[in-house]
């Protein structure tokens, strides 16, 4: 095991560059060291004394010390509802370490935007970081950054249901962390492995790794640890119905983080957790004192919107039983609106998973792909891959569709039946039969009614969205309208860009052509995701269908940062892409040139730098 510096080393470091004028890359060094050290213990000082390191990094155009400021600048804002701010300084690390030769920080910055994503539910993004930070660090040797990436691996994979690849990948980080005898690794594969094992239903299993990482956390000072500990430990109490252990541990937890970030990220949860107890223990205040400081403390916060959730859920159930039917239907719906985000963000993850899985197997082929040295070769890889790829997006939109469809075949029928006994019971209501209490349940019923509607509605269309796109019923050579293609392509995309972009449709009467649907509307796909992509801050993607010299013609219009006359030129190009150690097959729009040129049509680039980029289909008309 290396030795690190110790605290007071650190400190006398930084002091002693502080005195010694024109060694700049040093005082930065000492600066960012520092700041690191601090993280987990002093904040706000560690934000301040990296927030420096980068502004000198900047002035001296330092790259490795910019990255590594920029890292700890991101891991210590304290202001949870900053989410944006984590994020681009998380890429801007990224993107520097790109630049040097500090492998271990690309493998590390890579990590850290796993984290973030995983823990804002966009597990398939997460998963891409987690995989390339896992290569990195195998490419390198590094025992550490290899279970730090495992760490992040198996977590993703447990929370997508995975639970038996996600205990292999955290018991081998947790062997790599022993092995290298890191206290924080340790810590965390345990808290990891107790949650895991808890859902599992494993309880045994899990107690025992959820009191290793107890142990662990009160070693190293890590109250993040702590409390996720006992958390875990108090659920598991309660599932064996000892509920005054269980009070007792949720309170323990609670009372063991004392910073704001961690109050409100992992304390907050734990106090949702001892509220719902409480209410089961008939003490009411108590539950509504809990509840309503989490919720306080999260309300609006785009990094805990799943406690938020069910903070409103378990205070509804609280203002039921005391009879408070108005506020209780007020908090259903806050309940109701955050899940509807959280249902959005699973869908997005869900979708974007067919890219991420995409690249694990291109992952796996790099080293026979880079054996292709021949230019002839190069195409006929393209197509594999694509191939391949467009296979595995039409298995995952037919299953997504199909398990979507039955949920809503159930929600259909209970709001029948509830339509009718709500009916029913307006109409004993109007006859005099029941009381003011009975009026104030069918209105509850009617609303509840009126939202699961349009819930329904909504989860219907995203079924519809998958079919059409995949088209997976006639996957053969047809006739078929681009216009339905096209409309199913955005609405697949539109919830997974910015809400600054937005799109115009302008569909004009088309004739059908002759071709493949899938193929055709991945190439959509592919040209609408470049434009998105291409975009930064708001803009304008602007879809239109018409008729020219009797050809069937599709434009794609946006607003984004366009391209030179020599980017345009290669775009179709199949090409290789190199970063770090690592060089991989980029296809660009090759593949929906082939697909286009299979339907016997055109695609042609129009752009000007700064301005924009124009795509421009041409397809036969199969009427003529």
């Amino acid at each position: 095991m290396v030795d690190t510096p110790t605290l007071s080393e650190l400190e006398a470091r930084l002091a002693a560059v502080s005195i010694s004028p024109g060694h700049h890359v040093q005082r930065i060094d000492a600066l960012t060291e520092l700041a690191w050290e601090l993280r987990n213990n002093d904040v706000p000082r560690s934000n301040a004394l990296a927030t420096e390191a980068r502004q000198l990094a900047l002035e001296h155009e330092y790259t490795l010390g910019q990255a590594r400021a920029a890292r700890t600048m991101a891991m210590t804002i304290s202001d949870t509802h900053a989410l944006g701010d984590v994020f681009r300084l998380g890429e801007e690390a990224r993107a520097l370490f790109d630049q040097t030769d500090d492998d271990a920080g690309r493998a590390a910055s890579r990590d850290f935007l796993a984290s973030v994503h995983e823990h804002i539910g966009d597990y398939a993004a997460g998963l891409a970081w987690a995989l390339e930070a896992l290569s990195i660090a195998r490419e390198l040797g590094d025992p550490i950054r290899q279970g730090y990436a495992l760490s992040n691996v198996g977590g993703i994979l447990a929370a997508s249901g995975e639970v038996d690849a996600a205990i292999t990948h955290l018991e081998e980080a947790l062997e790599l962390f022993e092995g290298s005898q890191d206290a924080g690794g340790v810590g965390t594969i345990c808290s990891r492995l107790s949650r895991v094992l808890k859902d599992a239903g494993q309880v045994e299993e899990a107690l025992a790794y959820a009191k290793r990482c107890h142990d662990t956390a009160e070693a190293t000072q890590s109250e993040f640890l702590q409390c996720t500990a006992l958390t875990v430990m108090a659920q598991l109490e309660d599932k064996r119905g000892r509920l005054a252990d269980a009070e007792r541990l949720y309170r323990a937890a609670i009372s063991s983080v004392t910073t704001q970030p961690g109050r409100n990220v992992v304390g907050s949860e734990a106090q949702v957790a001892l509220g719902g107890l409480l209410i089961r223990q008939g003490a009411f205040e108590d539950a509504e004192v809990e509840l309503n400081d989490a919720l306080v403390r999260i309300e609006d916060d785009s990094v805990s919107i799943v406690t938020e959730a069910a903070a409103h859920q378990t205070l509804a159930e609280l203002c039921e039983l005391q009879g408070k039917l108005r506020e209780a239907v007020g908090h259903l719906r806050k309940g109701q609106v955050l899940r509807e985000r959280i249902s959005q963000q699973d869908a997005r993850s869900k979708l974007a998973q067919v890219e991420a899985r995409a690249l694990m197997e291109a992952t796996k082929k790099d080293a026979e792909i880079h054996k292709l040295r021949f230019v002839e070769l190069h195409g006929m890889q393209a197509k594999l891959v694509e191939a391949e790829k467009m296979a595995f997006l039409g298995t995952l939109a037919a299953g997504t569709a199909h398990e979507l469809n039955t949920p809503v075949g159930v929600l259909r029928s209970n709001i029948e039946l509830s339509s009718t006994a709500t009916k029913r019971l307006v109409a004993l209501v109007h006859g005099g039969d029941l009381g003011e209490q009975a009026t104030k349940l069918a209105a509850l019923l009617e609303s509840c009614r009126a939202t699961n509607d349009e819930a329904v509605q909504r989860i219907a269309a995203v079924a519809e969205s998958f079919k059409r796109f995949s088209q997976l019923d006639q996957a053969e050579r047809r006739l078929f309208d681009v216009r339905e293609g096209l409309d199913s392509a955005i609405a697949l995309l539109e919830p997974t860009i910015s809400d600054a972009i937005t799109f115009e449709r302008h569909f004009h009467e088309v004739p059908e052509i002759e071709g493949w649907p899938r193929a055709l509307n991945h190439a959509f796909m592919t040209v609408l995701q470049n434009a998105a992509q291409a975009i930064h801050g708001a803009g304008v993607i602007s879809v239109e269908t018409g008729v020219a010299q009797n050809d069937v013609l599709v434009r794609v219009r946006d607003t984004g940062r366009g391209m030179t006359e020599e980017q345009t030129a290669h775009l179709f190009d199949v090409a290789w892409s190199e970063g770090g150690t690592r060089t991989r097959m980029r296809l660009g729009l090759s593949a929906a040139y082939s697909t286009v040129q299979k339907h016997h049509g055109t695609i042609e680039i129009q752009s000007v730098l700064g301005e924009g980029t124009v795509v421009s289909f041409r397809f036969p008309n199969s009427s003529l």
